[in-house]
C-alpha cells in the first residue's frame, strides 16, 4: 500500500525543484541510470525536465561509462539499453527468457562498440600482454562472469551447442537423436534461426572465455563437437575462402565457425597449462580487449611513415598458436567410410582424438598500403606485411621456422580479415584466413583456419589464433629479429591488472572439461627462464626451452610421428615442416 507523501517530503521536493537548472543537472548526472528513468514518474515538473533531455542522459552515461569514439549517439537509447541489460542480468534465475535475447545482444554489442581506452595507461601495461582498461567491458564482465545460467541462456544458443545437447541427451536417454545438418543444427530452420545462432556465437566469442562444457558432466564436453567442425574438410570451400566465413559468397563472418575455433583452442590451451606450458593467454578474462582500439601502444615510440598510416597496428611481435591432428586421423575422419559416405548436409560425428599444439612467435612489419579493392570494405585501406616466425616448441630444425607475408583488410560488413602465408625457400606452403574478434586493433585475438596454400582438397587443415605482444623497437625500423624484449609480455601476463574475482582456476562446469585432473604447480627459476629467452632471441639452435615449453606431445598411431616433428620438404601433408609457421 502506497504511503502518502508527508509535508516534509513535499517541502523537500519543492526545494529541489527551486534549485538552479545547472545544479539540478549536476545532481541528476550522478544518480544511477535506472533511477534517472524513474524520475519522470514522481511529478510533472521532473517529467518535463527529464523527458527529451538528451544532454542529461549523455552526461549521466559518460559519468560512469567510457567516452565513445562517436559522440552523435542517441544517449537516451544507450542509457535505456544499459538499464534493461542490468535488469535482466541482476535477476538470479535458473532459466532466462529467450524473448530477452535481442535486448542482450543489442546492449552488449553497443557497449563494446562504444568502449574506449582509459585516459592513462601504466608503462607496465604498455609492455605486457594486456588491453587498455574499459568501464564498458568491466561492467559486462561483472554482469556475466558469475552467472552461469545467464551465459548458458544467451552465449550457448548456437547450432553447435544445440547439437551437443541433443546428441548427449539421446545417449543418456537411449532415444535416437534427430539428424544433424552439416552446420551442426538439427532443424532445417530458416534465416531467423541461423541469425539467432550466429548472434549467440558472436556473443560467446566476444565474451572470450571459452565455454568448454554444455553441462556439468564429461558427456557434455564441447571439444569433440567443435573439432568435428574445425577438422571437417567440407567446411573449407572457395565461397568461404577456406576460412571462418559463411558458405554463401557474402564474405560475412561465420561466427559459429569462430566459436568452434575458440573452443578447440581454449581446450588445448588449458591442456598446455596442465602440461607445464606457463604462457598466459588473454582468454582467462571475460570481455578482455573485445573492442576496437583496445591494444595499448608503446608510449613515446617513433613511427615509420608506413606504420603511421597503418590503421591496423600490424608491425611488431605476435604470439601464435596452431593446432593439428595426426594426418592419419584427419584422413580417416574425412575420406574413409562411414564418414566419406555422409551426405553433405549431415554433420560428421564428434571427433575425439589427440591434438598437437604449437606456439610460434612472429615479427612482422608493414611493407605497403593500397586502396581497398572491389570486394573489400571501403573505410580502411589494404595493408601488406612481411616478417618471420620462430617456433617455441622443442623442434629446432631450420625448416621449423619460416618467412611470412600477408594482408589485412576490412570486409564489406566491416570486420577485419587477415590473410597470412608461410614461405619456405621462396615458396608459399601454408596459408591462413582469420578474423579479428572485436575489430580494428583489438587485443581479443585473430582467430581463423590454416590450410595448404594450394587449397588441397586432401588437407590438412586446422585452427589457429594470434595476439599482438609488442610494438616494434626503434632498432627494428629496418626489420629486426626476435629479441628478449618480445618475451616480457608472455611471462608477465596479467600480473599488474589481475583481480581475484577473475583469477579463478578452471573448475568442473562450463569453463572446465572435468574435475579428474588437478593443475600441478610448476616451479620455474626466473634466472633460467631469462637465460633461455635470451638464447632463443640469439637464435641458438641447440637451446631447449624446457622451462617455457613442453609441447607438442608425440602422437601415437598413424604414421608413428607427430605432425611437425619432421621437416622434410617432400613429406606428406600434416607430417612435416608445415604448421611451424602457418
Amino acid at each position: 500500500m502506497a504511503t502518502a507523501p508527508t509535508a516534509a517530503s513535499a517541502t523537500t521536493w519543492a526545494g529541489l525543484l527551486t534549485l538552479p537548472p545547472e545544479i539540478l543537472h549536476d545532481i541528476f548526472t550522478h544518480v544511477e541510470a535506472r533511477d534517472l528513468g524513474r524520475l519522470p514518474c514522481t511529478c510533472r515538473a521532473l517529467r518535463d525536465y527529464v523527458m527529451g533531455n538528451d544532454k542529461l542522459f549523455k552526461d549521466n552515461y559518460l559519468a560512469r561509462m567510457d567516452t565513445p569514439k562517436r559522440m552523435d549517439l542517441d544517449w537516451t537509447l544507450e542509457t535505456q539499453n544499459l538499464v534493461r541489460l542490468q535488469a535482466i542480468c541482476s535477476e538470479k534465475r535458473t532459466q532466462y527468457d529467450d524473448a530477452d535475447f535481442p535486448v542482450v545482444y543489442q546492449a552488449v554489442s553497443s557497449l563494446l562498440a562504444n568502449a574506449s581506452a582509459g585516459d592513462s595507461v601504466s608503462p607496465a601495461a604498455a609492455r605486457s600482454f594486456k588491453h587498455a582498461p574499459s568501464h564498458n567491458a568491466w561492467t559486462l564482465a561483472r554482469l556475466f562472469y558469475d552467472n552461469e545460467p545467464l551465459r548458458d541462456a544467451y552465449f550457448t544458443k548456437s547450432s553447435l551447442f544445440r547439437r551437443a545437447r541433443r546428441q548427449t541427451t539421446s545417449l543418456t536417454s537411449g532415444r535416437p537423436g534427430p539428424s544433424e545438418s552439416a552446420e551442426g543444427g538439427g532443424d532445417s530452420g530458416g534465416s531467423t534461426d541461423d541469425e539467432l545462432w550466429q548472434k549467440s556465437a558472436r556473443l560467446h566469442c566476444l565474451f572470450g572465455r571459452p565455454i568448454l562444457n554444455a553441462g556439468k558432466t564429461r558427456s557434455f564436453r564441447m571439444h569433440p563437437y567443435a573439432c568435428s567442425k574445425v577438422y571437417d574438410i567440407r567446411q573449407y570451400t572457395q565461397r568461404t575462402h577456406w576460412g571462418p566465413f559463411r558458405d554463401d559468397g557474402s564474405d560475412r563472418v561465420d561466427w559459429e565457425k569462430v566459436e568452434a575455433i575458440q573452443i578447440v583452442l581454449g581446450s588445448n590451451l588449458r591442456s598446455t597449462q596442465q602440461q607445464g606450458f606457463q604462457l598466459h593467454n588473454i582468454w582467462d578474462m571475460p570481455f578482455a580487449g573485445s573492442w576496437s582500439g583496445s591494444w595499448v601502444p608503446t608510449p613515446g615510440r617513433t613511427l615509420s611513415d608506413l606504420d603511421a598510416r597503418d590503421p591496423y597496428g600490424i608491425s611488431g611481435t605476435w604470439l601464435r598458436v596452431v593446432c593439428f591432428i595426426d594426418y592419419g586421423d584427419f584422413s580417416a575422419y574425412n575420406f574413409e567410410p562411414p564418414a566419406a559416405n555422409l551426405p553433405s548436409h549431415v554433420a560428421r560425428p564428434p571427433l575425439d582424438v589427440e591434438e598437437a599444439v604449437r606456439f610460434i612467435l612472429m615479427t612482422v612489419k608493414v611493407t605497403a598500403i593500397e586502396p581497398p579493392g572491389e570486394d573489400d570494405g571501403k573505410d580502411l585501406p589494404v595493408v601488406k606485411f612481411e616478417g618471420m616466425s620462430r617456433s617455441l616448441d622443442d623442434s629446432w630444425d631450420e625448416n621449423a621456422n619460416s618467412e611470412l607475408r600477408g594482408t589485412c583488410r576490412l570486409t564489406k560488413e566491416g570486420e577485419v580479415r587477415w590473410t597470412t602465408f608461410s614461405v619456405y625457400n621462396g615458396e608459399e606452403r601454408w596459408r591462413s584466413e582469420s578474423v579479428q574478434v572485436g575489430g580494428v586493433r583489438s587485443t581479443r585475438g585473430v582467430l581463423g583456419n590454416w590450410f595448404d596454400a594450394e587449397f588441397s582438397e586432401h588437407g590438412p587443415v586446422g585452427p589457429t589464433a594470434f595476439w599482438k605482444l609488442s610494438d616494434p623497437r626503434p632498432q627494428d625500423a629496418q626489420g629486426g629479429g626476435i629479441a628478449i624484449h618480445d618475451f616480457f609480455s608472455i611471462v608477465q601476463g596479467f600480473a599488474d591488472l589481475s583481480d581475484e574475482e577473475f583469477d579463478a582456476d578452471y573448475v568442473m562446469g562450463e569453463f572446465g572439461e572435468d574435475d579428474e585432473e588437478e593443475d600441478e604447480d610448476v616451479e620455474v627459476d626466473d634466472e633460467e627462464v631469462l637465460e633461455d629467452m635470451d638464447a632463443l632471441a640469439q637464435g641458438d639452435g641447440d637451446v631447449e626451452i624446457i622451462d617455457l615449453t613442453t609441447w607438442p606431445p608425440t602422437l601415437t598411431g598413424g604414421q608413428g610421428q607427430s605432425q611437425g616433428e619432421g621437416h622434410g620438404q617432400d613429406q606428406e601433408p600434416g607430417q612435416g615442416q608445415g604448421q611451424g609457421g602457418v
